[in-house]
């Protein structure tokens, strides 16, 4: 059985994790000693939620295979998820001490550094992101030499570009008034659908959306570079209370269109999903991890004098059993794009979301975030902490385990009940 004729790979490439699996299963019967599809057992249990058992197949076929570096890598992933960041590290080492320039094992090793704060190593691996197949297919091939640092900027023009996610756009577009403070003349091209948001960032900073004639230029740098090139570690992130702004006519607009907005009583934004990124089965792995289901945030709508308002997008918005019900106040049918989300989360008192833009929105623009983070969180959240050095004003609710979001949940229920009492605020809110 060769590698390209296995069967459940197709199941797979479609995110039919599950599936995939059982196929694997019937197919390990004939041949239980296929490594391929062994290695491929190992992924699927990760995928569907048995790290455990993931743990073991790697571990027995490294017995087998002790020099493997990408059965390393494997089970490194595993261990990393599991918080076991020593172990996952000695993994990645291995590895790279194998192959020194192996792909997967570099971008692991990098984002484990960033999350465990260890920037100065971090942001130099992570460079290697552009020799994956979506960079590379992102990668647009200036003839302008990149900005890593050192270049003086002073008089010249800076492109600064984006790069995939949303959220990573609002987080990182910050860096984009450091080098205008160099003396960089600096353009920033961003998606379309952030390009009225991100106007106001700074009156030094031309903003563009994506798919316009490019300017001359004479520098260029990809937004989530810059943390490299500017040397930025924990201490010295450029953390304003706010650097966005929602516009005032917006803020009337969206008060007139949706009245519920006006409503007496405490206002809390939610968001229970992600992007779930059809067509690239890694990132839906990632994106059902990190949403929940809607009708789990309930509990935060049956605190007296609490009214949940939607800023859900996406296909997830129109979920049946969204929190609040019928109370549920949505917004967002009249929303246009980021520029119309801020100006309603400029009119809440607070925003209670999972892992995705909505929350990189509302610490820019300085509201007070609750998140809701996965156990396995994202490397930008670091590991152990409750509060962000990114956004002054967000607070971190963690599954204790991977899977369970009763208890963060619960927490943010009991926070904002002591919030919503005005005698006297919630500790998580002063």
């Amino acid at each position: 059985m060769s590698v390209p004729s296995l069967p459940w790979l197709a199941d797979f490439a479609r995110g039919d994790w599950a599936g995939g699996l059982v196929r694997l299963r019937a197919a390990l019967g004939d041949t239980p000693d296929h490594p391929e599809a062994r290695r491929h057992l190992g992924l699927a249990l990760e995928a569907t939620g048995d790290p455990a058992g993931a743990e073991a197949c790697f571990r027995a076929l490294l017995a087998e295979r002790p020099g493997d570096a990408d059965l390393l890598v494997d089970l490194g992933s595993v261990l990393a998820a599991a918080g076991r960041d020593d172990e996952a590290a000695s993994c990645f080492d291995t590895a790279l001490a194998v192959v020194p320039d192996h792909l997967r094992a570099n971008g692991a090793k990098a984002l484990l550094a960033l999350r465990r704060g260890d920037f100065a190593e971090g942001w130099q691996r992570f460079e290697v992101r552009w020799r994956t197949p979506y960079y590379r297919a992102i990668d647009r091939g200036f003839p302008h030499p990149p900005w890593r640092g050192a270049e003086p900027l002073a008089g010249r023009t800076l492109f600064l570009h984006a790069e995939h996610a949303f959220g990573d756009t609002i987080q990182f577009c910050r860096y984009a008034r450091l080098a205008a403070d160099a003396g960089a003349r600096v353009v920033l091209e961003v998606q379309p659908a952030l390009a009225e948001l991100l106007a106001g960032l700074d009156p030094r900073v031309r903003v563009m959306a994506r798919g316009c004639p490019l300017p001359a230029f004479d520098l260029h740098c990809p937004l989530l570079s810059l943390p490299r090139a500017f040397g930025t570690t924990v201490a010295t992130i450029p953390a304003e209370p706010a650097y966005l702004a929602a516009e005032p006519a917006r803020i009337v607009r969206m008060r007139r269109l949706v009245p519920a907005l006006e409503r007496a009583g405490l206002k809390v934004g939610v968001a229970w999903a992600g992007n779930p990124y059809p067509g690239d089965p890694a990132a839906q792995l990632v994106d059902r991890r990190r949403s929940i289901a809607p009708a789990a945030l309930a509990p935060l709508g049956e605190i007296p004098g609490v009214t949940l308002v939607s800023l859900q997008a996406g296909p997830a918005a129109g979920a049946p059993d969204r929190p609040g019900g019928e109370a549920l106040v949505d917004p967002m049918g009249a929303v246009r794009d980021f520029a119309d989300t801020a100006a309603v989360v400029a009119g809440l008192d607070l925003v209670v979301t999972v892992d995705t833009a909505v929350a990189h929105l509302a610490g820019a623009l300085g509201r007070p975030v609750w998140l809701l983070d996965r156990f396995d969180h994202c490397w930008r959240w670091l590991r152990g902490r409750t509060d962000s050095p990114w956004y002054p004003q967000l607070t971190i609710f963690r599954q204790p385990r991977p899977g369970d979001w009763t208890v963060p949940i619960a927490q943010a229920a009991a926070a904002l009940a002591a919030f919503s009492n005005p005698c006297p605020p919630g500790p998580a809110m002063r």
